[in-house]
């Protein structure tokens, strides 16, 4: 049987406390076989491929605990790249040139986007303002944090955005007029009813996820969380899991499977989370935990307070998985399951009510050693 053998010199990093530098590694069919003098691993270099880095430092992979993959994928490859603008106007402008280059889109995406001084983005008429770009087809544009998105008027129309959505998930996630008409400005479960309506193909994902990869390796990171593997639909996961099958996703993938704080089975659906898991889990790609949303972000007034905020008296934010009984039961399931919790928290509120629920669990199954995450904070 052919061995594939690699010989690596350099100022190398082992993060081993009894043996913290090296001067060679000597990897066998992907396996560290050695890791010392460069002297031995010469004697051990027969056939092997040479690579010598010199006096530079070689060093593990970064891990990194939370990001969002499948996001990534989608605002690498289908979206204008908004992160550079600085008002509205530059937004507009951003948009019409990615129109002219892409004019056979059926509907147009930007992301990145932040708030640019002066009134918040959640206060304007969003789909007025925007309705100044050049084209008549929907427009969705996501926030920076992802946790909010404004909408031309096809858009409001394309997505069904209107009176009802306001009157289903409140004004403060859908906001609205004076007259109960929707500005254009969507946050929290009103932006999920959005990213509901956009399909992508398994092979578009794959594609995608690819990009999403090689950008994670110029950063040096070779294992990550995705903190929303749900985020695509099954054909997010199902890409995910075929690239790790064909031997494309080299990126270790840890997932993270959405819990909706609306359901009223959360052992079921954590048991189905679970069989998901069985089917699509493989060496780079696995399932590991449940994703929890308490709240959403400041930015957006849906971070959960414990004291109202200052510019809305009486308001203390958007409570998600508020419900402790359910929250500690859903949590509990995922440790009868093998699944940590992995927790948006942002507000002190949203915390507070977290660290009870998991206390919760914790009692209830005498399981305190499989820790969960709160995020964010």
């Amino acid at each position: 049987m052919n061995r594939m053998k690699k010989v690596i010199y350099g100022n190398i990093i082992t993060v081993d406390e009894h043996k913290p530098r090296a001067e060679a590694l000597v990897i066998e069919d992907g396996i560290i076989k050695y890791a010392g003098s460069r002297e031995y691993a010469e004697k051990l270099s027969d056939g092997a491929e040479i690579v010598d880095y010199g006096e530079n430092f070689v060093y593990p992979g970064f891990m990194e605990a939370h990001c969002h993959g499948i996001s990534a994928a989608e605002r690498f490859c289908f979206n204008a790249d908004l992160s550079a603008a600085r008002s509205c106007e530059d937004m507009i402008e951003i948009m019409n040139r990615y129109i002219a280059d892409n004019p056979d889109r059926n509907v147009y995406l930007g992301s990145g986007w932040g708030e640019t001084g002066g009134t918040p983005m959640a206060q304007r008429k969003i789909a007025e303002i925007f309705d100044a770009v050049k084209t008549d087809k929907p427009i969705f544009m996501r926030s920076a944090d992802c946790h909010s998105g404004l909408l031309n008027s096809a858009g409001m129309k394309y997505f069904g955005i209107d009176a009802n959505a306001v009157k289903e998930y409140g004004s403060a996630l859908v906001r609205a007029d004076e007259n109960g008409n929707p500005t254009g400005y969507v946050c929290e479960n009103g932006l999920l009813l959005v990213l509901g309506k956009l399909k992508f193909t398994v092979d578009e994902y794959k594609k995608a996820l690819l990009v999403w990869q090689d950008y994670a390796f110029s950063r040096g990171v070779t294992a990550a969380g995705e903190a929303y593997a749900d985020a695509g639909g099954e054909n997010g996961i199902r890409a995910y899991s075929e690239l790790d099958r064909e031997g494309k996703l080299k990126l270790r993938s840890f997932g993270m499977h959405c819990v909706m704080e609306t359901t009223e089975t959360p052992v079921e659906d954590v048991q189905r989370i679970a069989d998901r898991a069985k089917k699509y889990n493989g060496e780079h790609f696995k399932i590991n935990a449940l994703k929890l949303f308490m709240d959403g972000v400041i930015e957006a007034h849906t971070g959960w307070l414990e004291e109202e905020y200052a510019d809305q008296p009486g308001y203390f934010g958007a409570k998600r998985f508020c419900d402790r009984e359910k929250l500690a039961l859903t949590i509990k399931a995922g440790f009868e399951n093998g699944l940590t919790s992995h927790i948006h928290s942002v507000g002190d509120a949203a915390t507070r009510c977290a660290l009870d629920a998991i206390e919760n669990a914790e009692l209830a199954t005498g399981n305190f050693g499989m820790r969960c995450a709160l995020a964010h904070l």
